[in-house]
């Protein structure tokens, strides 16, 4: 995947998850869409995300030709993590990258998207 690829990527789930990402504070089960490439993962919590977004998750997943799944992004060769503040996406929402995205690349497309970068 691109580095512009990677950054479409994050900004469409940016987006997406914003519009009802105050519903609950509560934890719940971590849902996933690893990316055709397998470059990014993004990771969010079904109960702050609000169960009104399933099927438009669902629907941008597949439209990216992602993987959607009931779990948490592996761990495994992680490259960074960016982390969206409150405010921003799903509270906690996390992107993870993983090779071949480079670290100064996570770290650039973590910071345009305004989020809090962590490396793995």
């Amino acid at each position: 995947m691109t580095h512009a690829g990677t950054r479409a990527a994050a900004a469409a789930f940016t987006l997406l998850l914003s519009g009802a990402a105050r519903a609950a504070g509560m934890a719940g089960h971590l849902q996933s869409c690893t990316s055709r490439s397998g470059a990014t993962c993004s990771e969010w919590d079904v109960m702050s995300a609000g169960p009104q977004l399933q099927p438009r998750l669902e629907s941008a997943c597949k439209y990216s030709r992602g993987k959607l799944a009931m779990a948490p992004c592996p761990q495994k060769k992680r490259v960074g993590t960016c982390t969206y503040p409150a405010g921003q996406g799903v509270p906690g929402s996390k992107l993870f990258f993983y090779p071949p995205t480079t670290l100064d690349k996570a770290r650039q497309t973590c910071a345009q998207e305004k989020g809090i970068f962590a490396e793995r």
